[in-house]
């Protein structure tokens, strides 16, 4: 490989992905386990479906596929942990939305990597939709209620978000400016810490946090 590999979310299931690449493994690869490097924090949606490639990967590779988070920084860091590897395929990088392709707008050419020139796409894995949950204690059990407080009380409703320019952080202020609210967005580098914040009215957030509502928190 001339270029580090990345994964692009996109839609896809983790057994295409394994049966894929089970032909590299009749080659001989891997001959050592392989790096899936997450530039997410455990918990999030890539996080979670790249532990079910990894699972996949080892039922047909004779090696460990183990899970590398490298989390926070909007997800540069990560990026550049993967672009910094060695170009021999035992670094795989899961790229999404937020690294691939907001960050290049945010940052410009400020932004220490080039999404298209420093990685190559192998397949896609997934689309995760966005989720707003609400704090029971805030009286708030549907979007239209949070929109009727948010204009009856500008600037005291707070919705959390995991991260800067992450797609829940900017799929809500486009909410806000195309409806005229005045939300604050509280940001956090992870978003079992968004869930967890009792202080929170309210959350912008992908499916992955539903294992923690669902555990009642």
């Amino acid at each position: 490989m001339q270029r580090r590999t990345w994964l692009k979310a996109g839609l896809a299931t983790a057994l295409p992905l394994s049966t894929r690449l089970s032909a590299a493994a009749e080659a001989g690869f891997p001959s050592r386990p392989v790096r899936m490097l997450v530039p997410y924090t455990t918990g999030q949606s890539a996080d979670l479906f790249t532990r079910m490639v990894s699972a996949e990967l080892g039922k047909v590779w004779p090696q460990q596929v183990f899970i590398d988070n490298k989390g926070g920084g909007a997800s540069i860091p990560g990026m550049l942990a993967g672009r910094n590897a060695p170009a021999d395929g035992y670094t795989v990088t899961v790229g999404g939305s937020g690294p691939l392709g907001i960050n290049p707008g945010l940052y410009g050419a400020k932004l220490p990597y080039d999404s298209i020139t420093d990685f190559v796409p192998v397949h896609g894995l997934f689309l995760s939709p966005l989720i707003v949950v609400a704090n029971p204690a805030s009286g708030i059990d549907s979007f239209q209620k949070l929109i009727d407080t948010a204009r009856r009380a500008p600037g005291q409703q707070k919705w959390g978000v995991a991260g800067l320019g992450t797609s829940p952080h900017l799929a809500g202020e486009l909410i806000k400016a195309r409806l005229g609210l005045d939300i604050v967005a509280v940001l956090e580098r992870e978003i079992h810490r968004v869930i967890a914040d009792r202080a929170m009215q309210n959350a912008f957030t992908e499916r992955g946090a539903l294992p923690d509502l669902r555990g009642g928190a």
